[in-house]
């Protein structure tokens, strides 16, 4: 039992990921509370960054994580929790609740025999960044370059999103 989990590991890695990132999409869709919803979205996000370094892309797992968790979803958080906004749950009609049930599950099915019959688990496993000593290192570089093969535009886009979330935080704040 042992060898088959350390032989399949990363296979065993990925089924759990999809299924906790199946789970935290559900609880976002069908929650009745913004916040749970929110803290569900921050889970979900944590879980793309962990799909991100089963491909071995640390940045991109980074970024997620920096740019998306402690950007916007806090940014979220902070807008729930300040306002002082009683939700009313408006619930829909027997209908568009069955209707609504029906989209989602053939949605799931879908993805789930995409992945199952679709790609094979020897596609699903395959490296598609190559893993070097220097990775981050080079990564960095290549941020802060500015000739053509260079990053320094989206790098800006990001700081400046980051930037209008930090006084977006703040102008809620003083309220």
């Amino acid at each position: 039992m042992l060898q088959f989990i350390i032989e399949y590991f990363h296979e065993i890695l990925f089924y759990s990921l999809f299924t906790m990132a199946v789970f935290f999409s559900w609880n976002v869709i069908m929650t009745k509370t913004t916040l749970r919803a929110t803290l569900s979205l921050c889970f979900l996000i944590l879980t793309n960054a962990c799909f991100f370094l089963l491909l071995n892309a640390e940045f991109m797992a980074i970024i997620q994580i920096l740019v998306y968790i402690s950007g916007i979803v806090i940014l979220l958080i902070f807008v729930i929790m300040l306002t002082d906004v009683t939700q009313e749950y408006i619930p829909g009609t027997l209908f568009q609740s069955f209707l609504a049930k029906i989209n989602v599950a053939l949605f799931f099915s879908a993805i789930v025999c995409l992945v199952i019959f679709y790609f094979p688990s020897h596609m699903l496993m395959k490296n598609f960044i190559t893993y070097h000593e220097n990775n981050l290192a080079l990564i960095g570089f290549s941020i802060l370059n500015t000739n053509q093969n260079g990053y320094i535009l989206p790098f800006e886009i990001i700081s400046l999103l980051l930037l209008v979330v930090l006084v977006g935080c703040l102008k809620i704040s003083i309220k």
